[in-house]
């Protein structure tokens, strides 16, 4: 008799409505209300200005003072008070607003422009290195497993896409280049956390005779045994993400609230979406089997 300690399979079908209700609501949410791109996506200037040391300043008097134009403000030297100051607003004209509230006590150290076409264009390039990335995996994995595995994992991975932009749509955070090298980093997580699954997978079936057992009991042993070390790996990286979202400048709480939300969900979906998905395929390949059998 195998020890199944919890029934993945079976709470699987629930989970699956659960992701299609959030992935409906993304879809619902990227149409409505739209991602808030950045200037890396949408275009707009970024300028590196240096303060006097004699001046009180910090990223927040920064951001009040110019809270018209809602600029993305990184600190690059609290010593030397450089600050880098990213808009969108191409019109408006930051430097007279400086002098306005600081005279002469800041130097432009440099100035530089993304025009929405350059921005257009990497909006394009994100999209294609998405792609790439998942068909390279969908390679990968079919070479290294079998073709099942690797659709199982393509479509756990396109889940914890999905929601991860769903995530940073309703947040409201600026979708730049670094949230997009979030999402990338969230695919390789959690592709990392299946592959640990489908090898224990690959394992089992060949210790298991699947004549005598069913093959969801053989998933469902599998995901039990890789649970542990699913669980640590996923909790030490949650502990120095919820650190960095604490301690860490505005700036990056955007990044880190991302990344905690998708290893969540990638280790969600490393359970109850990729795992189900192979034994779904096994069934209808059973099923057609079954049914040429009874044909010749």
């Amino acid at each position: 008799m195998v020890n199944n300690k919890f029934d993945f399979i079976k709470a699987s079908r629930i989970a699956v409505i659960i992701s299609l209700f959030f992935i409906i609501a993304t879809v619902i949410g990227l149409f409505t209300k739209g991602m808030n791109l950045g200037i890396d996506f949408m275009g707009g200037k970024t300028l590196r200005v240096k303060f006097s040391k004699d001046i009180n300043i910090s990223p927040d008097i920064l951001r009040n003072s110019l809270k018209e134009i809602g600029p993305r403000i990184t600190n690059v030297g609290k010593d030397e008070k450089e600050y880098i100051i990213s808009y969108k607003d191409e019109k408006f004209n930051v430097k007279t607003k400086l002098t306005e509230l600081f005279q002469d006590k800041y130097e432009i150290l440099s100035e530089d422009f993304v025009g929405p076409k350059i921005g257009k264009e990497f909006q394009s390039m994100a999209y294609q290195a998405t792609i790439v990335i998942l068909i390279i995996i969908l390679i990968y994995i079919g070479i290294r497993f079998k073709f099942k595995f690797g659709v199982a994992a393509v479509i756990a991975l396109l889940h914890d896409v999905i929601l991860t932009l769903g995530f940073i749509t309703y947040t409201g955070y600026e979708f730049d280049i670094t949230l997009l090298a979030s999402v990338l980093t969230i695919i390789g997580y959690s592709l990392n956390d299946t592959i640990v699954i489908f090898d224990r997978i690959r394992e089992e079936v060949k210790t298991h005779h699947l004549g005598k057992e069913d093959y969801s009991m053989v998933v469902n042993l599998s995901i039990n045994k890789s649970l542990t070390r699913t669980f640590l790996t996923s909790l030490t990286t949650l502990v120095a993400l919820v650190a960095l979202l604490i301690f860490a400048g505005i700036e990056l709480k955007a990044m880190a609230a991302t990344l905690i939300f998708g290893i969540i969900v990638g280790t969600y979906s490393s359970n109850f979406i990729a795992s189900p998905v192979v034994l779904a395929w096994e069934k209808i390949k059973k099923r057609s089997g079954s049914k040429k059998t009874k044909k010749s």
